[in-house]
């Protein structure tokens, strides 16, 4: 019994490891774009990356449409391998829920500040809170906060019924 539950630490370590490492390409390609979009040469973007040829062939309305399907792509990612991580170490219905709806919450709230402000014909001074919010989701952070909260949930109702 113990090895298997070492063998599972072990496996969530390095899935752990894994969803940090999906967002260091994700924040490496959005820099990129980024510094494409915005008419810089290497190295001025952060990551450090030169940006491929073909990116400084597309226009700018291509390269956003690039960024949305980009931030869909790793929104979908990143709440598929965190409720992956969560069903695999506690198995645990409700966790799965949560996690779900988290995320859920994150995405909607991103997407109605943005669909406001286009209505409204302002979304320039929207876009930094919807950023923020969609961001939150394309990062290891609510995975990391989602585990540490629901094994220290576990933590406490395995003492409580000790």
């Amino acid at each position: 019994m113990q090895a298997k539950k070492t063998y599972q630490q072990f496996i969530t370590g390095l899935f752990l490891l894994f969803i940090f490492l999906i967002g260091y390409l994700r924040e490496a390609m959005f820099l990129v774009i980024n510094a494409v979009y915005e008419k810089k040469e290497f190295p001025y973007n952060s990551a450090y990356i030169t940006p491929p040829d073909f990116l400084y062939q597309w226009s700018d309305t291509t390269l956003l449409y690039l960024k949305w399907g980009l931030t869909l792509f790793f929104s979908l990612i990143f709440t598929g391998l965190t409720l992956w991580l969560i069903h695999y170490y506690f198995k645990i219905k409700k966790y799965n829920q949560f996690t779900i709806l988290i995320y859920g919450t994150l995405i909607l709230f991103a997407a109605t500040i943005s669909i406001i402000g286009i209505i409204i014909n302002s979304f320039d001074n929207v876009y930094t809170l919807s950023r923020f919010v969609i961001g939150l989701v394309q990062s290891p952070l609510v995975s990391l906060v989602l585990f540490t909260l629901f094994y220290f949930i576990s933590s406490q109702h395995k003492t409580k019924h000790a």
